[in-house]
């Protein structure tokens, strides 16, 4: 393959990566407002009085089972295109060595600024990559008590997770006040 058929399938590798980062975005945006109107309507309709003692609970539980549905599917959506992001980038660090732009290039002489920096042209293993693309659960309840160890993505999905425990607590205390 000569470098201006490489050059071709760079330009469509880093348009993959910015069609991953975009499905993220809105991913994470869109989920998180879902869960959050929703658990909002949960908080509302428990504490309001306009419905019967037992019409209540039975509401709130179907909303929080959805709710709990909705945060898990998120979360998944959100993992699951993380490791496109991940292998997208990868798919570009190769083609960048193929091109050869594997060294570390600065822009300009007396500009400190490089225009692939060192850590973004590893090549590493498929299986790697995919075990690097997403922290495990227990590493991200860890890293909500470290934060420098977060990255945004990381904490998307806590904002995924963490409704789960509101809407378990909210169908947990209605059930308790039903009976």
């Amino acid at each position: 393959m000569d470098k201006q058929e490489l050059i071709k399938l760079l330009e469509i590798a880093n348009q993959r990566i910015r069609h991953h980062h975009d499905a993220l975005w809105k991913e994470e945006t869109h989920y998180t407002w879902l869960v959050y109107i929703l658990a909002a309507g949960v908080i509302f309709i428990a504490a309001g009085s306009g419905f019967s003692w037992i019409l209540k609970p039975v509401i709130i539980a179907i909303l929080g089972i959805i709710g709990i549905v909705i945060c898990w599917l998120g979360y998944l959506v959100v993992r699951k295109e993380g490791q496109f992001f991940h292998v997208a980038l990868q798919i570009r660090n190769r083609l960048n060595y193929a091109v050869g732009l594997s060294q570390s290039v600065k822009i300009e002489p007396d500009f400190n600024e490089r225009l692939i920096p060192d850590e973004d042209i590893e090549i590493k293993s498929w299986e790697k990559i995919n075990c690097e693309a997403n922290k495990p659960l227990k590493c991200l309840l860890k890293g909500i008590f470290k934060p420098s160890s977060m990255g945004i993505r990381d904490w998307f999905q806590i904002t995924l997770l963490l409704p789960i425990l509101l809407f378990i607590t909210m169908i947990t205390i209605s059930i308790i006040m039903a009976v």
